[in-house]
């Protein structure tokens, strides 16, 4: 039984995921887009570029997985995790940083 609840529903795709206040005063803006993201960390932290670019392209590379939402994760079979396994795979190495 499928109830489409979704359909009914209105979808907000927030620029800004949320904003954290320093000590100081200064504002860091946690942005929903990657280059925004990126932009903002290096404002921040320009002396952590090479880190800052690793972290930004691992965002990046796991925004480009299809995660499978056909189903619920309980009805999934031995073939559905290995399916799964073998289309994330690839991002292993991003989490083992």
């Amino acid at each position: 039984m499928e109830l489409h609840a979704i359909q009914v529903r209105e979808i907000v795709d927030f620029d800004e995921f949320c904003r954290v206040k320093g000590r100081s005063g200064e504002v860091f803006t946690v942005y929903t887009d990657a280059d925004e993201l990126e932009e903002e960390m290096l404002r921040i932290a320009l002396e952590d570029k090479t880190v800052i670019n690793e972290f930004i392209n691992a965002v990046r590379e796991f925004a480009e997985i299809d995660l499978p939402v056909d189903k619920a994760p309980e009805l999934y079979g031995p073939i559905d995790g290995i399916k799964f396994l073998l289309k994330f795979y690839p991002c292993l190495r991003l989490l083992r940083k």
